[in-house]
Protein backbone atom coordinates (compact mmCIF):
# COMPACT_ATOMS: atom_id res chain seq x y z
CA UNK A 1 0.00 0.00 0.00
CA UNK A 2 1.05 3.64 -0.38
CA UNK A 3 1.58 4.00 3.36
CA UNK A 4 4.13 1.18 3.29
CA UNK A 5 1.91 -1.33 5.09
CA UNK A 6 1.43 -4.86 3.75
CA UNK A 7 -2.15 -6.02 3.42
CA UNK A 8 -3.15 -9.66 3.32
CA UNK A 9 -4.59 -10.82 -0.02
CA UNK A 10 -6.26 -14.21 -0.52
CA UNK A 11 -6.36 -17.12 1.88
CA UNK A 12 -3.97 -19.75 3.19
CA UNK A 13 -5.84 -23.02 3.42
CA UNK A 14 -3.27 -24.99 5.41
CA UNK A 15 -3.33 -23.94 9.06
CA UNK A 16 0.12 -25.51 9.47
CA UNK A 17 1.60 -22.75 7.29
CA UNK A 18 -0.13 -19.79 8.87
CA UNK A 19 1.82 -19.51 12.09
CA UNK A 20 0.97 -16.58 14.30
CA UNK A 21 -0.09 -14.51 11.30
CA UNK A 22 -3.36 -16.36 10.89
CA UNK A 23 -5.24 -13.10 11.49
CA UNK A 24 -5.36 -11.35 8.12
CA UNK A 25 -5.97 -8.00 9.83
CA UNK A 26 -2.58 -8.08 11.56
CA UNK A 27 -1.04 -5.28 9.47
CA UNK A 28 1.91 -4.69 11.80
CA UNK A 29 2.88 -8.35 12.00
CA UNK A 30 2.48 -8.98 8.27
CA UNK A 31 4.47 -5.85 7.36
CA UNK A 32 7.26 -6.79 9.77
CA UNK A 33 7.27 -10.33 8.36
CA UNK A 34 7.71 -8.97 4.81
CA UNK A 35 10.44 -6.58 5.92
CA UNK A 36 12.37 -9.42 7.55
CA UNK A 37 12.25 -11.33 4.25
CA UNK A 38 13.53 -8.30 2.33
CA UNK A 39 16.38 -7.54 4.74
CA UNK A 40 17.47 -11.18 5.04
CA UNK A 41 17.52 -11.34 1.24
CA UNK A 42 20.03 -8.48 1.17
CA UNK A 43 17.74 -5.66 -0.01
CA UNK A 44 19.32 -2.29 0.79
CA UNK A 45 17.98 -0.59 3.92
CA UNK A 46 17.46 2.59 1.90
CA UNK A 47 15.27 0.87 -0.68
CA UNK A 48 11.87 2.66 -0.82
CA UNK A 49 10.00 -0.55 -0.03
CA UNK A 50 12.03 -1.00 3.16
CA UNK A 51 11.87 2.66 4.21
CA UNK A 52 8.11 2.84 3.61
CA UNK A 53 7.60 -0.43 5.44
CA UNK A 54 9.31 0.87 8.57
CA UNK A 55 7.33 4.09 8.27
CA UNK A 56 4.26 1.87 8.59
CA UNK A 57 5.74 0.03 11.59
CA UNK A 58 6.65 3.29 13.31
CA UNK A 59 2.93 4.04 13.56
CA UNK A 60 2.12 0.72 15.22
CA UNK A 61 1.51 0.85 18.95
CA UNK A 62 3.93 -0.84 21.35
CA UNK A 63 0.89 -2.17 23.26
CA UNK A 64 0.00 -4.39 20.29
CA UNK A 65 -0.44 -8.13 20.74
CA UNK A 66 2.68 -10.01 21.77
CA UNK A 67 3.06 -11.93 18.50
CA UNK A 68 3.16 -8.71 16.49
CA UNK A 69 5.74 -7.22 18.85
CA UNK A 70 8.04 -10.23 18.56
CA UNK A 71 8.12 -10.04 14.75
CA UNK A 72 8.57 -6.27 14.85
CA UNK A 73 11.45 -6.66 17.33
CA UNK A 74 13.42 -8.85 14.95
CA UNK A 75 12.61 -6.63 11.95
CA UNK A 76 13.90 -3.54 13.78
CA UNK A 77 16.99 -5.44 14.93
CA UNK A 78 17.86 -6.18 11.30
CA UNK A 79 17.13 -2.61 10.26
CA UNK A 80 18.69 -0.60 13.10
CA UNK A 81 19.58 -2.26 16.38
CA UNK A 82 19.91 1.16 18.04
CA UNK A 83 16.48 2.37 16.95
CA UNK A 84 14.46 4.02 19.77
CA UNK A 85 11.38 2.19 18.49
CA UNK A 86 13.20 -1.13 18.86
CA UNK A 87 14.14 -0.17 22.42
CA UNK A 88 10.49 0.50 23.25
CA UNK A 89 9.38 -2.80 21.76
CA UNK A 90 12.05 -4.81 23.58
CA UNK A 91 11.17 -3.13 26.88
CA UNK A 92 7.51 -4.04 26.39
CA UNK A 93 8.43 -7.63 25.55
CA UNK A 94 10.58 -7.92 28.67
CA UNK A 95 7.56 -6.84 30.70
CA UNK A 96 5.57 -9.70 29.14
CA UNK A 97 8.19 -12.41 29.72
CA UNK A 98 7.04 -15.73 31.16
CA UNK A 99 9.45 -17.68 33.40
CA UNK A 100 8.05 -21.24 33.71
CA UNK A 101 11.19 -22.62 35.37
CA UNK A 102 14.48 -21.18 36.64
CA UNK A 103 16.85 -20.49 33.75
CA UNK A 104 14.08 -20.43 31.13
CA UNK A 105 11.87 -17.75 29.62
CA UNK A 106 9.44 -17.42 26.73
CA UNK A 107 6.43 -15.49 25.48
CA UNK A 108 2.79 -16.52 25.09
CA UNK A 109 -0.30 -15.22 23.36
CA UNK A 110 -2.60 -13.20 25.59
CA UNK A 111 -5.62 -15.37 24.83
CA UNK A 112 -3.71 -18.48 25.90
CA UNK A 113 -2.68 -17.20 29.32
CA UNK A 114 -5.70 -18.66 31.10
CA UNK A 115 -5.29 -21.95 29.23
CA UNK A 116 -1.63 -22.44 30.03
CA UNK A 117 -0.92 -26.07 30.81
CA UNK A 118 0.46 -27.42 34.03
CA UNK A 119 4.24 -27.32 33.50
CA UNK A 120 4.54 -30.58 35.50
CA UNK A 121 2.88 -32.48 32.66
CA UNK A 122 5.96 -34.14 31.15
CA UNK A 123 4.77 -34.53 27.56
CA UNK A 124 3.22 -31.08 27.10
CA UNK A 125 4.78 -28.75 24.54
CA UNK A 126 3.91 -25.14 23.85
CA UNK A 127 1.56 -24.20 20.97
CA UNK A 128 3.36 -23.56 17.69
CA UNK A 129 2.68 -19.80 17.67
CA UNK A 130 4.42 -19.44 21.03
CA UNK A 131 7.48 -21.32 19.81
CA UNK A 132 7.53 -19.01 16.80
CA UNK A 133 7.16 -15.87 18.94
CA UNK A 134 9.93 -16.91 21.29
CA UNK A 135 12.21 -17.72 18.35
CA UNK A 136 11.72 -14.21 16.95
CA UNK A 137 12.74 -12.70 20.29
CA UNK A 138 15.79 -14.96 20.37
CA UNK A 139 16.86 -13.64 16.97
CA UNK A 140 16.21 -10.08 18.15
CA UNK A 141 18.55 -10.75 21.07
CA UNK A 142 21.46 -12.09 19.06
CA UNK A 143 21.35 -10.37 15.64
CA UNK A 144 23.38 -7.23 15.08
CA UNK A 145 26.41 -8.09 17.20
CA UNK A 146 24.89 -7.00 20.50
CA UNK A 147 27.02 -7.06 23.63
CA UNK A 148 26.14 -9.82 26.10
CA UNK A 149 23.93 -11.58 23.55
CA UNK A 150 24.96 -15.09 24.61
CA UNK A 151 24.00 -14.71 28.27
CA UNK A 152 20.83 -12.78 27.44
CA UNK A 153 19.67 -15.40 24.97
CA UNK A 154 20.54 -18.50 26.99
CA UNK A 155 17.26 -18.76 29.00
CA UNK A 156 15.31 -18.48 25.73
CA UNK A 157 17.42 -21.21 24.14
CA UNK A 158 16.85 -23.44 27.17
CA UNK A 159 13.07 -23.11 26.82
CA UNK A 160 13.05 -23.54 23.04
CA UNK A 161 15.11 -26.72 23.06
CA UNK A 162 12.68 -28.31 25.51
CA UNK A 163 9.83 -27.84 23.00
CA UNK A 164 11.43 -29.99 20.29
CA UNK A 165 9.82 -33.29 19.40
CA UNK A 166 11.55 -36.65 19.00
CA UNK A 167 12.34 -35.94 15.33
CA UNK A 168 14.14 -32.69 16.13
CA UNK A 169 11.39 -30.37 14.90
CA UNK A 170 8.53 -28.59 16.65
CA UNK A 171 4.74 -28.49 16.32
CA UNK A 172 4.25 -27.23 12.76
CA UNK A 173 6.03 -26.16 9.59
CA UNK A 174 6.11 -22.47 10.46
CA UNK A 175 7.42 -22.69 14.01
CA UNK A 176 9.99 -25.33 13.05
CA UNK A 177 11.46 -23.11 10.32
CA UNK A 178 11.70 -20.04 12.56
CA UNK A 179 12.89 -21.88 15.67
CA UNK A 180 15.62 -23.79 13.81
CA UNK A 181 16.80 -20.54 12.23
CA UNK A 182 17.00 -18.90 15.66
CA UNK A 183 18.80 -21.86 17.25
CA UNK A 184 21.21 -22.00 14.30
CA UNK A 185 22.03 -18.31 14.78
CA UNK A 186 22.69 -18.96 18.45
CA UNK A 187 24.84 -22.00 17.67
CA UNK A 188 26.92 -19.91 15.27
CA UNK A 189 27.36 -17.29 17.97
CA UNK A 190 28.63 -19.69 20.63
CA UNK A 191 30.47 -22.18 18.42
CA UNK A 192 34.16 -22.55 19.26
CA UNK A 193 35.12 -25.64 17.24
CA UNK A 194 36.89 -28.80 18.26
CA UNK A 195 33.80 -30.50 19.68
CA UNK A 196 34.53 -33.94 21.11
CA UNK A 197 32.03 -35.33 23.64
CA UNK A 198 31.37 -38.88 24.72
CA UNK A 199 27.80 -39.62 25.83
CA UNK A 200 26.67 -42.74 27.71
CA UNK A 201 23.06 -43.53 28.56
CA UNK A 202 22.25 -46.34 30.99
CA UNK A 203 18.81 -47.83 31.60
CA UNK A 204 17.81 -50.94 33.57
CA UNK A 205 17.56 -52.93 30.35
CA UNK A 206 20.37 -51.60 28.16
CA UNK A 207 23.18 -49.10 27.73
CA UNK A 208 24.07 -46.88 24.82
CA UNK A 209 27.23 -44.91 24.13
CA UNK A 210 28.05 -42.54 21.30
CA UNK A 211 30.39 -39.72 20.43
CA UNK A 212 29.50 -36.20 19.32
CA UNK A 213 31.98 -34.27 17.23
CA UNK A 214 32.12 -31.54 14.59
CA UNK A 215 31.03 -33.90 11.83
CA UNK A 216 27.84 -35.22 13.47
CA UNK A 217 26.83 -32.56 16.02
CA UNK A 218 23.86 -31.42 13.93
CA UNK A 219 22.70 -34.93 13.01
CA UNK A 220 19.82 -36.57 14.89
CA UNK A 221 21.21 -39.64 16.67
CA UNK A 222 19.01 -42.46 17.93
CA UNK A 223 20.10 -45.05 20.48
CA UNK A 224 20.62 -48.73 19.90
CA UNK A 225 21.54 -51.64 22.07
Amino acid sequence: KRDGCIQSVGKVFSSYLKGGLADGENVGGLTAFALIALLEAGIDKNDPAVVNGFTCLSKQQTNADTYTLTVMAYAYTLYNVDSPKRGQIMAELEARTRVPNPGQKHWIREEEEKKEKDSNYFYWRAPSAEVEMTAYVLMAYIAGGQEGAVSTAQPVVQWLTKQRNAQGGFSSTQDTVVALQALSMYATLVYQGGLDISVRVDTPSKSYQTGINDSNSLVLTTGGT
